[in-house]
């Protein structure tokens, strides 16, 4: 019959409590808002194919070895491929592996032991064998950035010295017969 009412100091509790809530919620979305605007804009996302599972070479890829995945376009790889039809029946790979000139022509500045370059270089834990540190322009280092974010470099010597190679003189000075000697 009676309804007992809620003492007032509760009122003021609840009141305070709801308050409160609000207040934090606010503080919250406020602090979203700024990390979102501060999220690098890594453009919009794009289908590409990618395999489902590992692909030995030589093998003749089929639906069934192919999926469909969402990238954002900053990140999809040059030549990527966007319907599974323009690669259905193609040969993955050969009985050779891939190999592609990432950067000409450059210097080597160092030569660091695995030892010496574990603690010196970034990335060079667990390398295994000496490390080359290259002197490179800001373009180059863009190309063995992406090539190796894709696959693991190797550095190889062209004993003959590449298609326009000219053999090197067998000293730094002008020759003997140069002289007049």
């Amino acid at each position: 019959m009676f309804r007992r009412r809620l003492p007032v100091s509760s009122l003021v509790a609840l009141g305070l409590a709801l308050t409160c809530g609000l207040g934090a919620a606010l503080v919250v979305q406020g602090y979203a808002g700024r990390l979102e605007r501060t999220r690098p804009d890594v453009g919009v996302p794009l289908a590409v194919v990618e395999a489902s599972g590992p692909l030995p070479r030589g093998t003749a890829l089929t639906p069934a070895m192919l999926r469909e995945a969402s990238i954002p376009s900053t990140f999809v790889p040059p030549a990527a491929v966007d319907a599974a039809d323009d690669v259905v029946g193609a040969a993955f790979g050969g009985t050779q592996p891939h190999v592609e000139t990432v950067a000409e022509g450059l210097e080597v500045a160092g030569v660091l032991s695995a030892d010496d370059a574990a603690g010196a270089v970034t990335g060079a834990e667990g390398a295994g064998g000496p490390t080359l540190i290259l002197l490179v322009t800001p373009d180059v280092a863009r190309e063995l950035t992406f090539a190796v974010a894709f696959a693991k470099l190797a550095v190889t010597v062209d004993p003959a010295g590449g298609p326009d190679a000219v053999a090197p003189s067998p000293s730094a000075g002008p020759s003997p017969a140069a002289l007049g000697a």
